[in-house]
This record gives structure tokens, C-alpha cells and sequence, in this order.
């Protein structure tokens, strides 16, 4: 197949594609008068190429092309690349105020600098200067623009000198371009100007030559030199219409030879040659001399229609070929000429003549070096399409080769009864690939409905649109309210095809061809519509193989062994005469049948022979007859058939890179990493592997069906043939197979991709991590925006692309001393087949499966993997069936996605699960260490199904779906190896999702029968916890926790003491664990330590009560206990923070993770007993008394830093007497405080009365006493609140001051003496009392201490009084009758034991008595009177003891010394 080469048309893009953001510069100049040219110079098209296309290093320009088209005024141009995306690659020029265009648009480059566009227009010539892709690159400012894309050269485009400047534009006077011109060429040198050649139709030929540096344009005329012509060309009116012969038709300009020399075409059909440095004319050609004879006898300069002149791009300085068009009126034909320099002598030699087809007319061609590409369109104004190729080489040439052109779609919609209406229309007008265009449908919803909203550009707004317009079009078309269903239906069916009628008409005409585009370097093709460009791609062998055979072409140039080529050529004969008796409705039945889930090719080819044979075949003898004659001949039907299937088998033949090849170097695998890989290529790689597959499927599918009705045509053929095919029905299986593979495969890349949300992606990544699997989705962004992308076009442009070139690297093509890559003709069919090959179904299924996985598209899938089920040659079942189960899992179909992963675990030997089960994910890295073991022991391996089941529980897990979890867990669980690390991975998960689904025996069992000590140490933590939440407390105790007793208590106290008492409470728990074994010692423990971890952790009035209510518990199950054994302990360090503050640290009992870090050591402890537990318990109900009544005292009393006196002080504040000595007498506190501070009260209660008594009085004043226990007080008379004070203030004496010697009644006289209690007369009026003191209390002291009384008036320099309790006592101590008054039990006598008074008390009684004379001088005397009675008495008594009946001092009855006060 050297040397030739077929082609065929693949991949349209759109100019109107919305993801190409338009830069629209509107181009300025003088508007031509002539609305005539503007009409007659229609659409047209070409492209540009740059010099260093092909060359692998080249990375900026290679495969890099810049494509335009003119129409309706508007001149577009669009670079693209096929190595890489562009960003604002498109550009529109307004040519409005311009002028319509001259029918040629030149590019060039100008060395590495520049790129400069020229065109002109009826009055103007234009070069537009880009900078050139080396120098974008080179330029970080530049590089910037494209956001991170590289971008454009058309990105820089500007016209900021409009009119003005002349390097950019040149216009025309009046004067000297009086009438528009009709052809154009252009020629910009690296250094020179810029010249431009314009041809008149009166056969003038101008040339504009514009410089740099803004220097003005030159214009000059290009003339013969003779005499006569100089003289006619001055005179204007005559100049029109004479020498019309030589009137140039085409033009173009080239540097040949070191000059820029203008080729011009004129109508006299000779070739001019001028040089614009001379500006003589330097050749003139016949090119009558290299036409045919036979067209040369008939052909005649008034009968040429059309002269065109196109040059091949990349001639030499010596040699330039080019093409000339001649259409007449009997045919067309193009001449292929090469202009050499030869000795300074100009030659014009004759390459090539082709002639184009009848009723054609020729739109555009292309010629190059070696090749003729043409565009050509029916004559007769139907829109069939025809484009030619031709190779010439030398004086040889080949005839045209026609290269199919993409199929329009079908101009009928077969709806299956299967379908809907609506739904058949829209799959056939939005089919990716197949369907229409954006622009079509957008053009046919306006031409339905008037103009579209604003906005509506996406794929599916116009799908929404179409069915709302339609809708629509079936209510305005309706006759009446009342349709029946076959009227409803004939009415949408009408509608609908109204409406694709309108679809396929615009289709035809913005897929129209305007031009013809190569790269010669390269070997790229372009088809530039009117709305879309498509690329033209080299068939490999078997395309090829299958384009001759539709041609009936012979195979002997595609085949070298000539009788192979024969038998080949016979039995595709057989199977198109098969074709031909079958109908095209059967054969495409067969396809659709192959749609469904359980057939099968070979039954179906088994089914389609018997149905055709029984009826039309059947009675066909001359069909019989041919078939057999035509198989008789085939000498080798089995070579044949090896020929094909192994032709039709991607997999076969595959090339390998040998050891001895040298590796490429990097700068080439860089550069092949990129090769082909931008929207555009990956595109044609698309539509090409979807028409290859279509293709092979097809001529598969007739293989099949011919073996098929050979086999049951056994009767009637030869014998030997039947032996044969009976023989070898491998053959059948072999096609059957390759059927199926090419049905999923076009299946597979014609499927839509289905858009996914953000969420889809992210769960995506998220399983592919879980199973180490790096596929990563694509942004569908990046797709083309105006049409449906499909599932291969999304496959290459991820992972399928890079795949695609490392598989290309590998075929050591490109060689490292070389950099240039092979060209278009061999690269892109390579690619093809090894794509191919990436993409076969029955190798690489699991790959696939892969990609869809990670990009959502899970219907594809679970419909891919079915199909794929019927391949008997379909590898890795096993590892496609665990990916269809997890596919299944992202769409929540969990039952059908746990079957397939039971069935995957069958096998688990494929490369896939192993890279899955080997990873470290599935058991996490635990498992790994455990699988590690440890160093000198024998390592546990994991049991690959175990780590299998592991991994399809943590797929489960990602979607929450506990039961499935458990039902994978249980099968794990069959295995019974419990020295597997992973069978504790499987009993944990277990008992978690039990647990999660409340299941608490379930969990219970699976927690006991984990083998991994650790991991059942967290599951009883993780169950304690969990039923404590779920207030599950009766569940929790009543398991029988066999071995784990203690752990469970550690568990839970670890828990209680970790965790914030303000959220969780596990002390109630312990609590019940401990009641619930009859263990009420550790449940006092645990109740105490609660109450006490309140009291300092959470200081809030709620925790207070539940701080007492702990403590209640706690007392009430230590009394429960044996009294040896009724007591508790604490750690000592909780006093040493009660009596330290605040600024203490915390105890290690409420943080167990720092106490179980430090080193462990005896602590000291305080053992409390229930008379401990009842104190603490009375002074924390003392707080909450209080808090009842001085809510605002919460934070002070909820301070765990509170003292027993500080509770005292605030009890006493409160008015709470009675619990403020309970408290006092339990923590054995001085009482004087309570006291003193209720004396205050009964003294201003008195006052609050007497106040009262005026009207001036608060009720709060005296509303504590309802505070205290007064109920037991009786009054003889009717009392006031002050006189209850004072009562209970005396009964407090009564009952406490002997306890305490009597002191309390002293601090309450103080008391009263210290805030000035009133005076009271008390006695009789003439002889009254004057008294600071209560009367019960004033009796109570001369009970008691009335000396301590004497010295209380003293001191508080109360002289009545105080005489007055001297008096009396010295009374009693003479009287018999009083001394009971006084406590006093012996009076003075001289039988009794000596008697005691405070003499010293009395001096200074005396002495202040004296110093006072002057304030009561009565006193004095009257006092000084008493004592001396009084002495007077102890004397008369010392007298009668010193009797000598006396035998000494009387001694008291205590035997002591009588105490005697000395002065």
C-alpha cells in the first residue's frame, strides 16, 4: 500500500460552536459604489500552515493551522491546533465599511517574529501583522493573556491605526482604481514590502506594494513595453475595451529566483510571468501546449467559463508547481504544471491532467507538490457534495479517488413501537456525533416559533426548547378541543417531521463546502464549510481494504500474494451478492436486535439464513447458482477467512518494542505527550474509531451471516465445502465474537455522556481512593458546549489520550536523532489502531469500566458490562463484575451491587483484584502492621477473599448502607479463620453496624468473638458508650460480660472520668452496673465521686442539686453495706485542693489520660464514712436553702472553693439560723458568729416594729424568722415579730450555751452593749432598774457568771446597773433567800464553806463610782455603805470560826482553798 492511500471524511467542528469567544474588529476604508460585485463575489474559504508544522520539536507550531472563510462582509479567521487547546483563537473582521472581499486571503510567515494576514478589498488592500507563535511564547506578558491556556496569535490582533495607517492599508482613489478589481495575490517577503497584485477586468494589473516603518505605499501599473499599447493604455475610454484577450482572470505572487514575480492567468489562456522589481513581463506560455489533443481541437478562448491559478505552497527558489483550472463549457479540467529555472532560462513543465466529473462544477481545489485535493458541487443545484484526491508524481498520475463524505442524516425517522414519538425524534435530531448541528436546530426552533430567548445555547436548552415549540405547533394545528389518540398522534407526527425537515434543510446548507485546505508537511486535510470544517484521515489497511471492495476495485495492491488476493476478492464478492438478496430492513434488524440484553450474533445470523431461505432465497436458483460458482473458485477459503478475522482483531499483531531499540530520548517523550492531543484531534480520533467500528461491524455482521447460511445451505453445496465449514465452525465463533466486540465498541463510543453534579464527582473520587484506583473525571467544561459530546470523545481527552500517546512512544517511531515525526498519512492511522486496541472490549473491558466509574456514568456502565457478559472472548469477568457492583452501589441499587461482588469473589486472580486486594487501603494500616508481624515470629497473612470482603465493606460504608455492610460482614465472617488479621477488621465492622442499627445482642456476640484484644477493647468502650446515649441502661447490665467483668469496670469509669459531666453522664450507669451485682460500696464510691466531680467541674445551681441528690444516693447505698466495710476513700489530693484554692491543679480522677501517662504511685487517700458523707450532704442542701432565697448568690455559692465558714457567714446573711448551726456543730464551728449576728437582728427587728408602729416599715425585715424552727416556743401573752426574735434568740441560749460554758450568752451581751441596745426601767417605779440588757438574759447571767456580768456594765462604763448587780450581789451572798438568784449555793456563815465575790470587780466599781460622784452621787455612798455591811459580816463570821472550838479554816467542799478576790 505504498504510495497510495484512501481517505475519508471525519469530524466536523462548527464555526458557531459558543465555547469559540469571537473577537470582532470592524475593518475600515472607502465602501464600493457597486452593490453588483458586492453580490457576485460569493462565499469562500482557505487555510494557512506554518513552516515548522511538522516538526516534533516544534511544540508551538506544530499541527498548528489558521483557517478562514468569507461571507455576508464578514471575513472570519480560526487557528487550531491539534496538539493543544487555545484560548481566544477566533476572529471576526466587519468588512462593512470595506467593501466585499477580493476571493483570496494570504497568509505568511515572517520569519519567528511575525504573521501577517493580507487580503483587499474593491478599494483597499489590508495586511493585518499578528506576532508569531515563538514569539507568544517567549513573551511572559503575552503567554498571561491565555489564563493559564496558551494563547492564540488571533488574541493580539488590533487595527489601532484604522485608515491612517499605511503599513497596514492602502486605499484606492477614484482615479486610479476606477472599477473594482477580481483577483488578488500577495507576497510578503521576511525583509521588503509587502506587495500586492490586483487584476482589472479591463486587463489592467496593479500592483501595491506596502512598506514598513508607516512609509506611504507604492503603486504601480504592470503594462506591456511596445509603442501601441503605451499610447492605448493612456486613454482610459479606449483602455476599457481594447486587448480584452489578454484581460488577466487570476492572479497570485511568488518569490521565484530572488524576485517577486506576479503569475496572472488571462483570458487568452496563456501563462504571463512578471517581474514587479523590472516590471517586465518575463515569460509567456500557452497553456493550450499541455492540454489533451482531443479537448485542444474543440477548445477556444470564448468558450472558457473559469480560469483559476492556484500556486502549491513550499516550493524552492528555483522551482514553483502550481494548478490551473479551466472549466468550459463541454467539461473541467486541471493542469498541474512546475515552473523551473534552468540556466536562466525559464521552463514550464507538464506534471498532471485530471478531469473533473460530469455535472459538476468545481468549488474550490488544492494543489501541492504531489497531490491535488478539489471541492466540487452538483450543476444542477442539488446539494450533493463530491471531493476528489489525486496523487501525481512526475509525468505519472493516478485518477481521482473519491472520498466519502460524512452521511447526512437519515431524511427519515423509523420510530420502534417500543419508543415514543417524541422521544424517537429527539434521539434521532440530538444523537452525539450522528445528530444535527447546534446552529441547524437553533436556525429550525426559529423558523418554528420566531426568535429563541436569550440565553438558550446549551445542549439541553435547545431540547427543552424543540419539545416546547412542538407542543406548541400540535395546539395551533389542532381543529378542535377533542382529538382521538390516532389524530393526536398522525398531528405530532406531522409536527415533528414538519420540524426535522427543517433541521435536515439547514443541515445541508451550512455543512455546504466553501474550500479545500493541506498542510503538505504534515498531510492535513481540511473541508472549511459554511458553518463547520472537517478533516479528511487515511483509511488503514482494512479501511482500505473495505473502500476498494465497496468500489469493486482489485485487491492486488492491498494484498501482496496474488491467489490470496483473488480468493479475497471472490468471497467479498460472495458476501456482497448476499447483501444484495437481502433486504436492507434484515440486515438491519439484525443491529437492532443485537440491542438486546440476552442475544446473541450467531443465533441471530442463524435465524436472519433460516427466515431468508425459507422464503425469497429459497426460490432464487440463479442466486444459488452464482454463490456456488463463486465459492468453487475460492482455492483456500481457510487462509481467507485467517486473513480476515485476524485483519478484524485489534489484538492481533501487535508490535513490540524489541530490547536492542534504544529509548527514546526525553525531549521526544515530551514531545510526543502532547502530540494530537487538543479538542480538535481528539475529536477526529472520535468520529474516526465511531466510522471504523461502524464499518467493520458491518462487514463482520455479512461475514457472519454468509458463514451462517453456508453451513445451513450444507445440502446444496459441495460436499468437501460442507465438510469444511462443519469442521471448522470455529470460524463462526470467531466472527460471532468479533461482532460483539464491534457492536459494544460503536455502542460504547456513540453514547452521550450523561452530565453528573459536582456531589457525583466527589463520591466518585472518594470509591476510587477507597480502592486506589487514580482515575480522575474530566470537567465536562472542557467539552464542546453546542453539541452532544460523546463517551469516546470524553475517554480520549482523559486518561484515554495519555494512554493513547505512551502507547505511541512505545512503538519507537520517532527516533532521537531525528526530529521529524512522521506525517499525517502514518501517525493518526497508527493512533487509530492502537486506540483501537486501548478500546477492544473483550482486553480491555476492566479499563473502560474504569473510566465510566470515575466520570459518572454508571447507566453506560451496568449496559456495557451486559453486553459484554455475551462475548465468550470477554477477559476479566470476575474484576468487571466487582466494578459493575460498585457501579451499582453509586446508584443505589445495593442488593443487585452485593450480588455482583459475591459473584467477583469466585475468582480473584485477575490483575485487577489483586492490585485492589494488595493494596494497604482495604485493611487499613493497622492491618498493614499486623500483615508486617513482628520480627523472629511467623508472619499471619491475610487471606485474599477476607481483604476482598473488606474492600466491598468499605464501598458499602461510603453510602451508608449498614445492612449491606453486615451481609458482606457475615459472609466474611464464614470463613472462620480467626488468626486472618482481617477477620478482626470484619468482627469490628460487625459489631459497629449492628450497634448503629440497634441491635445490641448482635453486637454484643460480635463484639466477644473478636479475636484482636485491642479491637474488643474499643468495641465494649464504643457499646458502653453507645447504649448509655440510647438510654439503654437495663440492656447494658443485664449482658453477662463473661472475662471482661473488670474491663467493662474500667471502661466505663475510664469514660465517666473523661468525658464533660455538662453532656454526658456515665456515674448513673456505673451506678447500676454496681447496684445490679449487689456491689453498693463501689456504687456509694462512684455516686460520692460524682457529686464531687459536680461540685468542681460544672459550678451551676443545677449541678448543686444533682450534687445533693448524689450524695443522697451515695448515703443511702453505703448503709446498705456491712458496717465493717461502710466506708468509702478519696484521694487526698482533693483536700489539699479544697484548703489551696482555686490556683491548685486539677485531680488526675477527672483527667484518666494524664493520670494513666504519669508514673503510677502509691497516692494517699482519706477514708469517709457516712457520718463524712452526711456533713457534706448538709452543706450542700445549706447552699441550695440559701440559693432559694439569694438566687444571686449562685456563683459563690456553686464555687467548689467554698468553705464550711464561709457557708456559715452566708446562711446567717440569709437569715438561716437553724441550719447555720447544724452546720456550725458539724464541721464543729465556733457558734459566736450565728449569735451575735442574730442578736443584731432581734435589736433592729425591735426597731423595725417601733417603725412599723409609724407606718415606715418593710415586711422583709422580719420575714426570715419564717426561716427558723419557732413552733416549739411558748409566749404567755400575745407577742410581736420582735419579741419571737428574742425568744428564739433565748432558746438558742438555752440549749447551746451550757455546751459551751456559758460563753455564748457573754458574745450575745456584747453584742447588745455594742450596738446600744435602749435603756429599760425594770423593777418597781420608785426603785426601778435602769438596764442595757434583756431581763431573762440579765437573769440568766446572775445565774451563771454574774461577776462576768459586774465587769460586761464596767466595761461598757454602765454604772447603775452595775452597783446595782453588785448590791445584789452581796445580798445574795448575806441573804439566804436570794442567793438562788445568783447561782450562789453557801451563803456567808460560819458553818458554811467560804463563799467567793469579785473584790477586785468591786474596787474598780467603787473607784469609777467615785470619779462619777458628780453624775450620781448617791451611788457611791449607797454602794460604799453594802460593802461595808458586807465586811462587817465576813468579820463577825471570821470571829466565830477563830473560836477555839474551830480547828481551822473552813474548806469548802471541793476541798480547795475558798477563792478570795485581793486588791
Amino acid at each position: 500500500m505504498d504510495g497510495l492511500a484512501y481517505f475519508r471524511e471525519t469530524a466536523a467542528a462548527y464555526f458557531s460552536n459558543i465555547s469559540f469567544n469571537w473577537k470582532e474588529i470592524r475593518v475600515r476604508g472607502l465602501r464600493s459604489s457597486s452593490a453588483e460585485f458586492g453580490r457576485q463575489c460569493g462565499p469562500c474559504a482557505g487555510g494557512f500552515h506554518y513552516r515548522d508544522s511538522a516538526l516534533l520539536s516544534s511544540t508551538t507550531c506544530r499541527n498548528r493551522v489558521i483557517l478562514w472563510r468569507y461571507y455576508d462582509l464578514r471575513l472570519e479567521l480560526l487557528e487550531v491546533s491539534l496538539d493543544t487547546s487555545l484560548a481566544y483563537n477566533a476572529l471576526r473582521l466587519d468588512m462593512s465599511d470595506a467593501g466585499p472581499l477580493v476571493p483570496e486571503v494570504c497568509i505568511q510567515e515572517l520569519g519567528q517574529n511575525h504573521v501577517a494576514v493580507m487580503f483587499a478589498t474593491a478599494t483597499t488592500v489590508h495586511r493585518l501583522v499578528l506576532p508569531h507563535p515563538e514569539a507568544v511564547l517567549k513573551d511572559p506578558a503575552m503567554l498571561s493573556v491565555g489564563e493559564g491556556v496558551q494563547p492564540s496569535i488571533l488574541a493580539f490582533a488590533s487595527w489601532e491605526g484604522g485608515v491612517a495607517e499605511p503599513s497596514m492599508v492602502a486605499i484606492f482613489p477614484s482615479t486610479v482604481l476606477p472599477i473594482p478589481v477580481t483577483s488578488c495575490g500577495a507576497w510578503a517577503p521576511e525583509a521588503g514590502p509587502t506587495t500586492f497584485a490586483l487584476a482589472s477586468p479591463q486587463g489592467a494589473i496593479y500592483v501595491v506594494q506596502l512598506p514598513w516603518n508607516n512609509a506611504p505605499p507604492i503603486r504601480f501599473e504592470l503594462r506591456e513595453t511596445s509603442f501601441a499599447k503605451k499610447i492605448w493604455s493612456y486613454v482610459p475610454s479606449i483602455r476599457s475595451t481594447g486587448f480584452v484577450e489578454e484581460c488577466p482572470v487570476s492572479v497570485t505572487v511568488h518569490s521565484f529566483a530572488g524576485e517577486t514575480v506576479v503569475m496572472v492567468l488571462c483570458r487568452d489562456l496563456k501563462l504571463r510571468l512578471w517581474s514587479c522589481q523590472q516590471k517586465e513581463c518575463l515569460m509567456v506560455h500557452n497553456i493550450m501546449e499541455h492540454v489533451s489533443m482531443a479537448t485542444e481541437e474543440k477548445l477556444s478562448d470564448k468558450e472558457v467559463n473559469c480560469l483559476v491559478l492556484k500556486k502549491a505552497p513550499g516550493g524552492i527558489a528555483t522551482s514553483l508547481r502550481f494548478g490551473i483550472h479551466l472549466l468550459t463549457t463541454s467539461r473541467s479540467q486541471i493542469l498541474m504544471l512546475q515552473l523551473l529555472l534552468v540556466q536562466n532560462k525559464l521552463i514550464l513543465n507538464h506534471l498532471a491532467e485530471f478531469s473533473g466529473p460530469a455535472n459538476y462544477t468545481l468549488v474550490d481545489f488544492q494543489p501541492t507538490n504531489c497531490e491535488v485535493w478539489s471541492v466540487w458541487t452538483e450543476s444542477t443545484g442539488a446539494a450533493d457534495n463530491l471531493v476528489l484526491h489525486a496523487v501525481y508524481e512526475g509525468d505519472h498520475s493516478c485518477s481521482w479517488q473519491r472520498v466519502p463524505l460524512l452521511p447526512d442524516p437519515s431524511p427519515d425517522v423509523l420510530v420502534p413501537p417500543y419508543k415514543e414519538l417524541m422521544e424517537a425524534y429527539l434521539d434521532e435530531i440530538f444523537k452525539p456525533g450522528e445528530g444535527f448541528t447546534a446552529l441547524a436546530i437553533f436556525k429550525a426552533l426559529e423558523l418554528m416559533g420566531g426568535p429563541l430567548p436569550k440565553g438558550t445555547q446549551s445542549w439541553d436548552d435547545l431540547k427543552r426548547e424543540a419539545i416546547l415549540r412542538i407542543q406548541e405547533e400540535v395546539v395551533r394545528s389542532a381543529t378542535s378541543n377533542e382529538l382521538r389518540s390516532d389524530e393526536y398522534r398522525n398531528l405530532q407526527l406531522t409536527c415533528w417531521d414538519k420540524f426535522y425537515s427543517h433541521c435536515l434543510q439547514y443541515h445541508k446548507e451550512i455543512t455546504r463546502p466553501l474550500g479545500v485546505f493541506q498542510d503538505p508537511f504534515t498531510g492535513t486535510v481540511c473541508l472549511i464549510k459554511k458553518d463547520c470544517f472537517s478533516f479528511a484521515v487515511a483509511e488503514d489497511s482494512i479501511g482500505s481494504l473495505i473502500a476498494v471492495w465497496k468500489d469493486m476495485a482489485p485487491l492486488s495492491e492491498l494484498v501482496q500474494d496474488e491467489d490470496l488476493a483473488n480468493d479475497l476478492s471472490l468471497f467479498l464478492e460472495c458476501v456482497r451478492l448476499l447483501g444484495q438478496e437481502l433486504d436492507a430492513s434484515t440486515l438491519d434488524s439484525f443491529l437492532e436486535d443485537l440491542n438486546q440484553p440476552t442475544a446473541e450474533a450467531g443465533v441471530l445470523a442463524k435465524e436472519l439464513t433460516e427466515a431468508a431461505t425459507s422464503g425469497k432465497i429459497q426460490s432464487s436458483d440463479v442466486f444459488l447458482l452464482t454463490l456456488k460458482d463463486k465459492l468453487h473458485h475460492v482455492s483456500d477459503l481457510e487462509a481467507v477467512l485467517e486473513y480476515l478475522s485476524k485483519a478484524l482483531d485489534v489484538t492481533c499483531n501487535e508490535r513490540e518494542a524489541t530490547s536492542d531499540e534504544a529509548p527514546p530520548g526525553p525531549g521526544v517523550q515530551l514531545a510526543v505527550s502532547q502530540l494530537l492531543g487538543g479538542l480538535s484531534a481528539t475529536l477526529i480520533l472520535t468520529s474516526c474509531l465511531v466510522e471504523t467500528s461502524h464499518s467493520r461491524l458491518l462487514l463482520c455482521r455479512d461475514i457472519l451471516i454468509l458463514l451462517s447460511f453456508i453451513v445451513h445451505q450444507k445440502m446444496v453445496l459441495c460436499a468437501n465445502l460442507q465438510e469444511y465449514v462443519s469442521s471448522r465452525k470455529a470460524n463462526v465463533s470467531t466472527f460471532t465474537d468479533l461482532v460483539h466486540n464491534y457492536h459494544t465498541l460503536h455502542w460504547m463510543l456513540t453514547r452521550g455522556v450523561i452530565q453528573a453534579p459536582n456531589s457525583a464527582f466527589e463520591f466518585s473520587l472518594k470509591q476510587l481512593a477507597s480502592l486506589e484506583i487514580s482515575g480522575v473525571p474530566i470537567s465536562y467544561h472542557r467539552l464542546s458546549a453546542s453539541s452532544s459530546s460523546m463517551l469516546g470523545e470524553l475517554y480520549l481527552m482523559t486518561e484515554g489520550g495519555t494512554e493513547l500517546r505512551t502507547s505511541l512512544l512505545k512503538q519507537r517511531l520517532f527516533s532521537p536523532d531525528t526530529s521529524l515525526h512522521p506525517s499525517w498519512l502514518r501517525t493518526l492511522p497508527l493512533m487509530l489502531s492502537l486506540a483501537l486496541r486501548q478500546l477492544w472490549p473483550s482486553s480491555s473491558s476492566v479499563k473502560m469500566c474504569e473510566f465510566m466509574l470515575s466520570n459518572c456514568q454508571y447507566l453506560h456502565m451496568q449496559e456495557y458490562c451486559t453486553r459484554l457478559e455475551h462475548t465468550h472472548a470477554a477477559s476479566h469477568p470476575t474484576s468487571r463484575m466487582f466494578l459493575l457492583g460498585q457501579c451499582l452501589v453509586s446508584t443505589g441499587e445495593l442488593s443487585k451491587a452485593f450480588s455482583c461482588f459475591i459473584r467477583a469473589s469466585v475468582c480473584l486472580t485477575e490483575p485487577f483484584l489483586q492490585s485492589i486486594i494488595g493494596g494497604t487501603g482495604g485493611a487499613g494500616e493497622e492491618e498493614e502492621a499486623m500483615r508486617m508481624g513482628g520480627a523472629g515470629e511467623e508472619e499471619a497473612r491475610d487471606d485474599p477473599l477476607m481483604l476482598y470482603y473488606v474492600k466491598v465493606m468499605k464501598l458499602f460504608e461510603q453510602v451508608s448502607a449498614p445492612d449491606m455492610v453486615i451481609k458482606v460482614a457475615m459472609e466474611a465472617a464464614k470463613l472462620g479463620d480467626r488468626d486472618c488479621p482481617s477477620t478482626a477488621v470484619v468482627w469490628s465492622t460487625l459489631f459497629k453496624y449492628h450497634l448503629e442499627l440497634g441491635q445490641y445482642s448482635a453486637a454484643y456476640e460480635a463484639m466477644v468473638n473478636n479475636p484482636d484484644p485491642s479491637r474488643r477493647k474499643d468495641c465494649l468502650q464504643r457499646f458502653v458508650v453507645v447504649l448509655t446515649e440510647q438510654k439503654a441502661l437495663k440492656e447494658l447490665c443485664q449482658f453477662p460480660y463473661a472475662g471482661l467483668e473488670d474491663e467493662v469496670e474500667r471502661v466505663m469509669e475510664n469514660r465517666a472520668r473523661s468525658v464533660d459531666l455538662a453532656k454526658h453522664n456515665y456515674y448513673d450507669l456505673l451506678y447500676c452496673f454496681y447496684t445490679s451485682r449487689g456491689n453498693y460500696r463501689k456504687a456509694a464510691s462512684v455516686m460520692y465521686e460524682h457529686g464531687v466531680r459536680l461540685g468542681r467541674e460544672v459550678p451551676r445551681p443545677t449541678s448543686l442539686q444533682k450534687q445533693a441528690n448524689c450524695l443522697v444516693i451515695a448515703m443511702a447505698a453505703l448503709s446498705l453495706t456491712d458496717k465493717r466495710y461502710a466506708w468509702i476513700v478519696r484521694p487526698a489530693k482533693l483536700d489539699q485542693q479544697g484548703q489551696g484554692g482555686r490556683d491548685q491543679p486539677e485531680s488526675s480522677e477527672t483527667h484518666p489520660k494524664r493520670r494513666r501517662e504519669e508514673k503510677r504511685s502509691k497516692q494517699p487517700v482519706v477514708v469517709l464514712t457516712l457520718a463524712d458523707l452526711e456533713k457534706e450532704y448538709l452543706l450542700v442542701k445549706a447552699k441550695l436553702n440559701i440559693l432559694q432565697r439569694e438566687p444571686s448568690m449562685s456563683t459563690q455559692l456553686c464555687s467548689p472553693f467554698v468553705s464550711a465558714g464561709e457557708v456559715v457567714s452566708l446562711l446567717v446573711q440569709a437569715g438561716f439560723f437553724d441550719m447555720a448551726i447544724q452546720v456550725s456543730q458539724g464541721f464543729k464551728l465556733p457558734l459566736t458568729h450565728v449569735f451575735e449576728a442574730l442578736t443584731a437582728r432581734c435589736v433592729y427587728l425591735s426597731h423595725s416594729i417601733a417603725t412599723f408602729r409609724k407606718g415606715n416599715s418593710d415586711a422583709t425585715t422580719w420575714d426570715w424568722l419564717g426561716l427558723n424552727n419557732t413552733s416549739d416556743i411558748t409566749y404567755a401573752r400575745e407577742t410581736t415579730l420582735a419579741d419571737q426574735a428574742w425568744a428564739l434568740l433565748k432558746k438558742y441560749l438555752e440549749i447551746h450555751d451550757p455546751h459551751h460554758n456559758y460563753q455564748l450568752q457573754k458574745c450575745v451581751a456584747k453584742k447588745l452593749l455594742l450596738l446600744g441596745h435602749p435603756l429599760v426601767a425594770q423593777g418597781d417605779s420608785d426603785n426601778a432598774l435602769i438596764t442595757a440588757l434583756p431581763q431573762w438574759l440579765v437573769d440568766n447571767y446572775k445565774r451563771t457568771n454574774p461577776a462576768e456580768l459586774l465587769r460586761l456594765f464596767i466595761t461598757f462604763d454602765l454604772l447603775e446597773p452595775a452597783t446595782a448587780v453588785a448590791m445584789e450581789y452581796i445580798d445574795a451572798v448575806l441573804v439566804d433567800g436570794r442567793a438562788a438568784f445568783f447561782g450562789v449555793k453557801d451563803t456567808l456563815h460560819a458553818t458554811n464553806p467560804p463563799v467567793w465575790l469579785p473584790h477586785n470587780t468591786f474596787d474598780v466599781l467603787l473607784q469609777a463610782l467615785q470619779d462619777s460622784q458628780s453624775r450620781s452621787p448617791t451611788l457611791y455612798g449607797a454602794f460604799e455603805s453594802k460593802l461595808k455591811d458586807y465586811f462587817e459580816k465576813v468579820e463577825t463570821v471570821s470571829e466565830t470560826m477563830r473560836m477555839p472550838s474551830s480547828h481551822g479554816l473552813v474548806r469548802s467542799e471541793s476541798g480547795h482553798e475558798p477563792a478570795m478576790d485581793y486588791i
